[in-house]
């Protein structure tokens, strides 16, 4: 019992500094952190907690649905409005995404090992437990967490038929939404391109709660756009180039968009920076494509395919559209849950042997049988 408790402080301290340490140190940054923060101090000002505001007027340049914003309003009313109280919302969110991953790999597998290597994988990625991301008071955490969430609780309903898992997928698929606009379906190619590869796309449409549920979801969606709209006229025009085709094309020209970043010309410029910051990744993940395909468990062979179908669709899509260099946030707990598959595998393996080891030792030699 004591030992299990010195294992979760040091958990606690090592998911604690990275995340936590020295949050609020920094001042405010330009974009997008300070942007948000008006955001929320004008909608406390004005009481629309439907259209975000910027200067006292319908902010055009950020018409994101408001899901962080309120809750960095709720931080401000509970500590003040402070660095931290716009951070919170972004580093709870990592918080957790890590509790989140350990649950699914124990209630899967009882597979805490797992879990805790995935966990450990994220916060030392500096792609993810960095500025824009974990530490910050943007979007990209937050929209990570649902849209994990929502693919985990879906690879669940496939496995169980429990539809309060598929509940929970649509639930979160909203939530991503609310998060950060059209960003939180991205996974949703991957999920349809698993279900065709696994044979269940006729399981998947043949279910009438699927439906009820999805339709329910995208009323939600549509209901929130229907009342900015009447708000604020022009609203979904404004949305549809600022946070779609116009703006992944690259086509729609407002001082920001419309320019696409030179490091995109190379095709391999996101896995390049993926292998850069995030070490563990860098050897297990080749590895792991290796072993996986050996492993005799078929659940665990599956949702490894899982997690290629929505890592590759993700890093498609994002490979061919304008977009900016922490757009990634949300490959990183893919890769990681990658590397825990595996390197539980390992641990779990080294640990049989030397178990086997100790309770059945080798026969002693010639010499020593004679002392």
């Amino acid at each position: 019992m004591l030992s299990k408790r010195i294992n979760y402080v040091l958990f606690a301290v090592a998911i604690y500094f990275p995340i936590f340490w020295n949050l609020d140190s920094l001042g405010l940054q330009i974009f997008d952190e300070s942007h948000n923060a008006v955001n929320a101090i004008e909608m406390m000002q004005n009481g629309n907690y439907f259209v975000r505001y910027y200067d006292g007027a319908p902010d055009l340049w950020e018409p994101k649905p408001p899901l962080l914003i309120w809750l960095q309003i709720f931080f401000i009313k509970l500590l003040g409005l402070t660095e931290l109280s716009i951070r919170l919302p972004a580093a709870l969110a990592t918080v957790g995404l890590i509790a989140f991953i350990i649950w699914f790999f124990k209630k899967n597998w009882q597979d805490t090992e797992g879990g805790v290597f995935a966990a450990l994988t994220i916060v030392t990625s500096t792609g993810f437990i960095s500025y824009h991301v974990s530490r910050n008071g943007d979007h990209d955490a937050l929209v990570t967490f649902f849209l994990v969430g929502y693919m985990l609780f879906f690879w669940n309903w496939l496995k169980s038929q429990n539809q309060k898992h598929l509940l929970f997928s649509i639930l979160f698929i909203v939530l991503a939404v609310f998060t950060k606009s059209i960003i939180g379906v991205i996974f949703l190619p991957g999920l349809f391109l698993y279900v065709l590869l696994t044979g269940q796309l006729f399981k998947v449409i043949g279910n009438l709660r699927f439906w009820i549920f999805s339709i329910t979801g995208f009323l939600i969606v549509a209901s929130y756009y229907l009342i900015c709209e009447k708000l604020h006229p022009g609203h979904w025009t404004n949305v549809w180039n600022m946070e779609f085709l116009p703006r992944y094309t690259g086509s729609f020209k407002d001082g920001v968009n419309g320019w696409k970043p030179s490091f995109l010309d190379d095709k391999w410029y996101w896995v390049k920076k993926i292998y850069s910051k995030t070490y563990p990744i860098v050897w297990t993940l080749p590895l792991s494509i290796v072993c996986i395909l050996k492993n005799t468990n078929k659940e665990r062979r599956q949702f490894w395919l899982l997690l290629l179908c929505c890592s590759s669709t993700f890093l498609y899509i994002i490979s061919n559209g304008c977009v900016i260099d922490w757009y990634d946030a949300p490959v990183y707990p893919i890769l990681a849950m990658m590397s825990g598959l595996i390197l539980s595998d390992i641990y779990n393996g080294l640990k049989t042997n030397l178990q086997n080891n100790i309770s059945s030792p080798p026969p002693s030699t010639g010499l020593l049988r004679s002392f």
